[in-house]
């Protein structure tokens, strides 16, 4: 029986058709176990063949403040030419920023750059197969070009780079302004006034508006009234000039840098958030540079009076986002002043 059985497979086997499934089969079994395949080995050459992209975020940028900064990840490139997809993230930005970008996955992006200090942005471009390592850009945002020009004790302009000067001209207005000092002296940054200025008016009164009475001269002239500042400045002749006067609120307001996010714009149920926010400085601190640092108190008097409640002062404040309307307070607070003067 086992004999038969053997004759019978020799005879299978000897049969062309079958012989030649049976090779192929062999061939299979051995490709298999090589770990060969067609497919297989494509697709491991393609992964292998790709290098990964490489990220540009474009050069550093130095721009005013509340400016628009255009980012640029055209320089971005693929050795393998593949197509490339974008990712921009900040990083990092200046306290109290709420800068976003208009797009995180277009070539070219925009922010608002809307408070003082540095921006760092970064870009992570893709292939499609694999990320590149990240790039970043610094974004310095300062004051803008201002126009304006230090002067020293005498009147005369001073190179930008000057590190001490008495006034400064702002060549739009033609108005020369005072540089307060921190020496302790007349022009100390410190000193705050009281602003009566018209005897025969009742400028004497509170927010209560009742009974207004009539400052005296001699509280006029006092060196610790603005009309007593005024008189002393004049008398030392400051910058070369006696013709120094306090501004109206219209000139204080061409020192008024606005920030485009400030808090007027917003409902009254944010009001409350944005007052009690950290607040950017709204004027030029590289030409006036007492402004620096200060606290709440960086108000200052104007010559104007209230246009409804005449016997109310009018100021303006540096250092807060009180923007809108007219600011005014009773004429017996003391307030800080900066002087003006002004030229053809």
């Amino acid at each position: 029986m086992h004999k038969e059985s053997g004759r019978a497979a020799m005879r299978i086997g000897n049969k062309p058709g079958i012989r030649h499934l049976a090779i192929s089969l062999m061939a299979v079994v051995l490709v298999s176990a090589c770990g060969g395949g067609g497919g297989g080995a494509s697709g491991s050459s393609t992964a292998q063949g790709n290098t990964a992209p490489v990220a540009n975020a474009g050069s550093t940028q130095n721009i005013p403040v509340t400016s628009t900064v255009n980012l640029d990840g055209s320089a971005s490139h693929d050795a393998n030419a593949d197509a490339l997809t974008y990712k921009w993230t900040i990083i990092s930005k200046p306290a109290g920023s709420v800068a976003a970008l208009s797009s995180t996955s277009a070539m070219q992006p925009t922010f608002v750059a809307d408070k003082l200090g540095a921006y760092v942005i970064e870009l992570v471009v893709n292939d499609g197969k694999v990320g590149s390592p990240p790039a970043t850009v610094s974004i310095v945002s300062g004051w803008p070009a201002t126009g304006m020009t230090k002067l020293d004790a005498a009147g005369l302009p001073l190179a930008g780079t000057a590190t001490t000067w008495s006034c400064v001209r702002d060549n739009a207005t033609k108005l020369v302004w005072e540089v307060k000092t921190s020496d302790g002296g007349l022009h100390d940054k410190n000193k705050t006034y009281t602003n009566y200025d018209n005897a025969l008016l009742a400028q004497k009164g509170d927010f209560s508006l009742t009974a207004p009475t009539k400052p005296s001269q001699a509280e006029i002239d006092a060196p610790t009234n603005a009309a007593g500042f005024v008189n002393a400045v004049n008398a030392a002749g400051l910058c070369g000039s006696n013709d120094w006067r306090l501004p109206s609120y219209a000139e204080l307001d061409t020192l008024y840098y606005v920030e485009p996010n400030f808090c007027s714009t917003l409902s009254a149920a944010a009001l409350s958030v944005c007052f009690s926010a950290p607040q950017t400085l709204y004027i030029n601190t590289a030409y006036f540079p007492d402004s620096a640092g200060a606290t709440f108190s960086l108000i200052f008097w104007s010559s104007s009076a209230d246009p409804v409640y005449t016997q109310l002062g009018t100021f303006k404040a540096f250092d807060s986002a009180w923007q809108s309307g007219t600011n005014h307070d009773p004429r017996g607070t003391p307030w800080r002043v900066r002087l003006v003067r002004s030229t053809p």
